[in-house]
Parts: structure tokens; sequence; C-alpha cells
């Protein structure tokens, strides 16, 4: 039986704990083979981002599109995109995908700076650029707070503000919005909002699991990655996220390990969490 295909457009990670490298664990793990195309050359190590070099856009949208016309390409996850340009360029490829492909599913985790120290990926100009070319083509963006004020111009801090926000992204034209409450008030969950096609919207509460006393690497990269694997295998929207959510949490309880000096990492044995 063919492994079905899942290309990751993304940037580098030295030390393993996000970005492709993450992003490319994630795709075996749920029985994807992982075909990748980097935008960014990134340094980077447990304790935040350093530097980072983007590609120039007609190299990323080169190597997207060798993998594209190659393979039977099932889900794509977009990550750091590294300027404004590349995602334009992008653009034009992914319509054609989801054009060509109908149950292709699509996955952005607008990154925009390092969640750790705030470096910068790419900030307010890939923000724009992907609101203006990019929200169209995603079954799920999964901007946190500050990637989701970026994107939408509203203030977001709390439940409420996530929710319009969620609803604004919804307009904008994505399919769904999964809002991440990392950077929100301590109480506020995790906010999921959908349109169901016929025009109706549909909003979410995903309760955060039990808060571990440390911090992990890449969590935003395998859950975006893990909710294209299960939307790939036939799942509604809520029921990927919350089957990529259960997936993440049992990495967390048990695989997450401090191998650097900073932030821990999801390291994935063989022997491993299974998806959920």
């Amino acid at each position: 039986m063919r492994a079905p295909v899942g290309l990751t457009i993304a940037g580098t990670d030295p030390v393993g704990g996000a970005g492709i490298t993450a992003d490319l664990m994630v795709l075996r793990a749920w029985g994807y083979h992982g075909a990748l195309a980097v935008t960014s050359v990134i340094a980077q190590s447990t304790r935040g981002v350093e530097a980072a070099w983007p590609l120039a856009p007609e190299q990323v949208a080169a190597q997207v599109r060798s993998a594209l016309e190659d393979l039977p390409v099932a889900v794509i996850k977009v990550g750091v995109l590294g300027s404004g340009e590349t995602a334009r360029g992008l653009a034009p490829l992914l319509r054609a995908w989801r054009a060509a492909t109908p149950a292709g599913r699509l996955v952005l985790d607008p990154v925009l700076r390092s969640g750790q120290n705030g470096a910068g990926l790419g900030g307010d100009a890939v923000a724009a650029a992907v609101v203006e070319s990019l929200l169209g083509c995603c079954d799920v963006i999964t901007p946190n707070g500050p990637e989701a004020a970026a994107l939408t111009g509203l203030e977001v801090t709390d439940e409420a503000s996530a929710r319009a926000a969620g609803r604004r992204l919804v307009a904008l034209g994505a399919r769904a919005a999964l809002i991440k409450a990392g950077h929100l008030t301590l109480d506020s969950p995790d906010v999921l909002v959908w349109s169901r096609g016929d025009g109706e919207i549909e909003e979410a509460r995903l309760p955060l699991p039990q808060r571990h006393p440390f911090e992990v690497r890449g969590t935003g990269c395998h859950l975006a990655s893990a909710v294209a694997c299960a939307l790939g295998q036939g799942r509604e929207v809520l029921a990927a996220v919350e089957a990529a959510r259960a997936y993440c949490d049992g990495l967390w309880a048990s695989q997450a390990q401090a191998l650097g000096q900073g932030a821990r990492v999801f390291v994935h044995a063989a022997s491993g969490q299974e998806p959920g």
C-alpha cells in the first residue's frame, strides 16, 4: 500500500525541536511520507532564535513546485515563511494544488517571531501577505494570541477576543482558525472557529490540559502538523483538532526531554506516542 505524502514548508532547526525536523517527525508518526521545502535557514537552540536567513522567494517556490509536480501530496503544513514575498510567491502554487487535489488539506501555522525570545521571523510583513494571499488556501490556521492580533488588527488577550479573531480570520477566507491560548489570560482555553460551508459559523472551547512546570520547544509545529495529518485521514475539523491535541498532550507528558540548556524538546522514539 502506497504511503500518503505530507509536505512541510518551513524553516530549519539545528537542535531538532521545531520547524521542519518536528514536522517530519509528526508526519512519520501519523504514517505519512514526509517531503519538505526550506523557507529559512535559522540559527536557533533550545534557548531561542539567534538569527534567520530567509531564502529567496524563487528558491522556495522552486522546491515546492518540484515536490507538487512529482508527488501525490495529500496534506501540506506551512510554518515559518520568512518574508511576505515568499508567501505571495507560494500562493499560486498552493491554489493550483488545491484545485487539482480536492481532498488535499492545508494547515498554516503563521510563525511571525520566536515564541521564546521574540526574535523576528518575518513579523507584520508576513502577516499582511498571509491575509492577502494565503488565507483562502487554509483549511486551518493556528495562530497564538499575538499572531492572531497581527493577522486581524484586533487586540487578542482573552477568550472573548480570541473568538472574535477566529471569526475575523474565517471571514477573511480561512475555513477554520484555531487560536492557541498560550499567550492569553491564564484561564483562557484554545478556541476553534470554523465555517460549516453553508454560511454558518461554529465555535468550540477547548480547555487546556494540565500545565507542566517546564517549557517545550516546537509545540506549535507539532500541533499544526498533527492537525494536517488528522484532516488528511478524513476527520472533520473539530475531530481533527481534538485528535491532534490528544497526540501532543501525550508527547508532552511522556517525551519532553531536557537535552539542551533551554527548553525541552519532544523526542520521538520508535516506540513512542501513537496518534490519537
